[in-house]
């Protein structure tokens, strides 16, 4: 939907902690009720979602249901699906310069009213009264930070940032060069003929690999 958008990584970002959430609470609710949190998780920002319908894409018709839903979250599900979508659009506020009737529509509201009247019910604001501080220009923008942190920034555009900082910060710059050609180094342990600091990386390496996903 935004993949051509110059925000699309700040807009995953924002979102990303707001799908965790709901990744959390489909884990504690009852398992009847579990497809309702995948369905909102995978379409929160589709206009078209309401709480009918991300019943019935679920497959859910027992009306019972519904109350069991409040009960496990303490809120109707149209309540839950708004105040999800109004989180994401509180961090996109407060941490880009994006239009607030942009963020509203990127967050699932077509009508600005309506996102305006959800924002006030769940932040006691309008979303135009909220505070936006002017933001310092990035060293490294979104999209390559997140690039960088998947692995998926080509050697070259890792090297021109890179020496971008060292120039920016000539300290900084004095403390990686000492840390990758130190003076002195320790000699090696050698465990069963490999180095203590390759087993030590391998097994940070192994946890990492086996967190879950989701």
């Amino acid at each position: 939907m935004f993949g051509d958008e110059p925000y699309q990584g700040a807009f995953r970002a924002a979102a990303e902690a707001t799908r965790d959430r709901i990744r959390k609470d489909r884990a504690r609710a009852p398992r009847a009720l579990r497809k309702v949190f995948t369905v909102v998780a995978n379409r929160l920002f589709q206009p078209s979602l309401n709480a009918g319908e991300a019943f019935n894409a679920a497959g859910i018709k027992d009306c019972t249901l519904r109350a069991v839903f409040k009960q496990a979250t303490g809120i109707r599900l149209s309540r839950y699906i708004a105040e999800a979508r109004i989180e994401v659009a509180y961090v996109l506020i407060v941490t880009t310069s994006l239009d607030v009737t942009m963020i509203g529509e990127m967050v699932g509201y077509t009508y600005h009213p309506t996102f305006a009247d959800n924002y006030k019910r769940a932040k006691d604001m309008l979303p135009s009264d909220v505070v936006r501080e002017p933001l310092a220009v990035p060293l490294i923008d979104v999209e390559t930070a997140l690039k960088a942190a998947y692995g998926a920034l080509d050697d070259g555009a890792m090297v021109d940032h890179l020496e971008d900082l060292m120039r920016l910060s000539p300290t900084a710059a004095k403390c990686i060069r000492e840390r990758i050609c130190p003076v002195e180094t320790e000699p090696p342990v050698i465990v069963d003929g490999a180095r203590d600091d390759q087993l030590k990386a391998e097994g940070i390496w192994q946890e990492i690999r086996d967190l879950p996903f989701a």
